[in-house]
């Protein structure tokens, strides 16, 4: 969750946020407090650190080397609790919180660091369990989906409702398979985007989003894992600022579009290699009677009343024949 939504508890009614006003949207993953003064070694990301400022109360530069620390390991905000060591938080810390968007929160409260720990890893909890929750709930509607037949465009006219967006959906190649907006066409060259989309990713993104320069248009691009190493992806036509619960729904939203797209294609080489066997038998005067053939025909679609042109062809090459999948 984002620390301004921790900060909103009533544990939290008079804690100020002094300086990094643009960072409260940070990411909070734990709540910690300090009473040592090599506490940065044991931070990591996410972590928002609660402390007294005891061992910084005449050591005003270790405490901006803790805030230049937190803030390169992408912590979530550091509260002092003031009125106690500290009247204030100095000034000289304000301003480099500022200039590194980094929340620094004057705290003042009657209660423990222990309790205020324990309500907000309880906040945190909770939300997180409400979350995955509702993550169960949402792959089990798009599953329904699927066994109903319903299939892809249901899973997608969701994401349009959710994201309130025209969404789309592309093979491997950047062929477009399904688009919300049946007025008008798809315009944009996703073959382009989609042949570049290793370099388009971070390494630990879910989800990355770019502009195209002829158009200015701005998207959202999710990969949907495939049979192959090779990735389909669902689009979504701006650029989404998305809360956790609504990653987690597109999260799930993709995996089943994963399950349906595998589904979908196992059938398609099932049914692909059942003609490869009838032609196969065919050429090769496997059937002994015309009735035998006659039946296995209409199996495939074809009529033994119609005529129809068989091309039989063979590929000579002295190369070995080889795939490769990026």
């Amino acid at each position: 969750m984002e620390l301004q939504t921790l900060l909103r508890i009533p544990i939290y009614e008079k804690a100020t946020v002094v300086a990094g006003q643009k960072g409260v949207t940070r990411k909070v993953h734990n709540v910690n407090m300090m009473d040592a003064p090599d506490i940065l070694s044991f931070l990591k990301e996410g972590e928002f650190l609660i402390t007294t400022g005891y061992h910084f109360k005449e050591h005003e530069e270790s405490l901006a080397k803790l805030v230049e620390g937190m803030a390169k390991k992408k912590c979530a905000g550091l509260a002092i609790k003031t009125k106690r060591f500290f009247e204030h938080v100095p000034a000289s810390i304000c301003q480099l919180a500022d200039e590194l968007h980094f929340p620094i929160i004057d705290f003042q409260t009657d209660e423990t660091l222990g309790a205020v720990i324990n309500e907000s890893l309880s906040f945190i909890l909770d939300k997180k369990t409400a979350e995955l929750q509702q993550a169960m709930v949402t792959h089990q509607l798009f599953s329904s989906y699927i066994l109903q037949g319903k299939g892809i465009e249901k899973i997608m006219q969701s994401i349009q409702t959710l994201c309130n967006a025209h969404v789309a959906l592309f093979d491997t190649h950047g062929h477009e398979l399904f688009y919300t907006n049946k007025r008008e066409p798809f315009s944009l060259p996703m073959e382009e985007a989609i042949a570049g989309a290793k370099q388009l990713f971070l390494r630990t993104s879910k989800y990355t989003t770019f502009s195209f320069l002829h158009t200015k248009k701005t998207v959202t691009l999710f990969p949907i894992a495939t049979h192959t190493r090779k990735y389909s992806y669902l689009l979504i036509e701006h650029q989404v600022s998305l809360s956790d619960s609504a990653l987690l729904t597109i999260e799930q939203a993709t995996n089943v579009l994963s399950f349906e797209m595998m589904r979908q294609q196992a059938l398609y080489e099932a049914e692909r290699r059942r003609k490869n066997d009838f032609f196969n038998q065919l050429v090769n005067n496997y059937y002994k009677t015309l009735e035998d053939a006659s039946f296995q025909a209409q199996m495939m679609g074809l009529s033994a009343g119609n005529s129809y042109i068989c091309a039989v062809g063979k590929i000579h090459s002295t190369f070995t024949p080889y795939s490769m999948m990026i």
